[in-house]
């Protein structure tokens, strides 16, 4: 990044997979364009999934690791516990927060399955960015999580 030879890179960034912050921020500090993907972690940081449950097999996270995402589905219901505080009304609202407060995000995809849901994540940039204290936090207690949601 450092050469100028790169404009933009794309990487996997979320509450659950923070590996990537680093590069981020590296990025940001080269003046290179950073794209986030899976900032809902396919729909697992939007809390409509319960622990336990299964994804029909024509839905492409039938094929993650059924111990891995077990683990990711518990987690999920612990930051939906400790994250999700007013003016936020959904975990999905904060995911987006959390990957916009990394410094050098230049922009994020998100997907949806319905105009409301595109809407709700909209409603997300209205909201103020999350708290240092809050960020710190997800960094700690999920920071270090990455492989054991890596559903491969």
């Amino acid at each position: 990044m450092a050469t100028g030879k790169v404009d933009v890179i794309q990487v996997v960034c979320n509450i659950l997979r923070q590996r990537n912050l680093d590069v981020i921020d590296r990025a940001g500090k080269n003046g290179v364009g950073v794209i986030v993907r899976t900032v809902l972690e396919s729909g697992l940081l939007t809390g409509w999934y319960a622990p336990g449950h299964v994804f029909p097999g024509n839905d492409h996270r039938a094929r993650y690791n059924s111990k891995k995402l077990a683990y990711a589905l518990q987690t999920v219901e612990e930051l939906r516990d400790i994250a999700v505080r007013a003016p936020y009304r959904t975990l999905a609202q904060v995911a987006i927060r959390f990957v916009l407060t990394a410094p050098g995000v230049s922009c994020i995809i998100l997907g949806a399955q319905s105009p409301d849901e595109v809407r709700e994540n909209l409603n997300a940039l209205e909201l103020p960015i999350l708290t240092r204290e809050v960020v710190d936090e997800l960094q700690t207690r999920y920071g270090w999580i990455t492989e054991k949601v890596n559903f491969k």
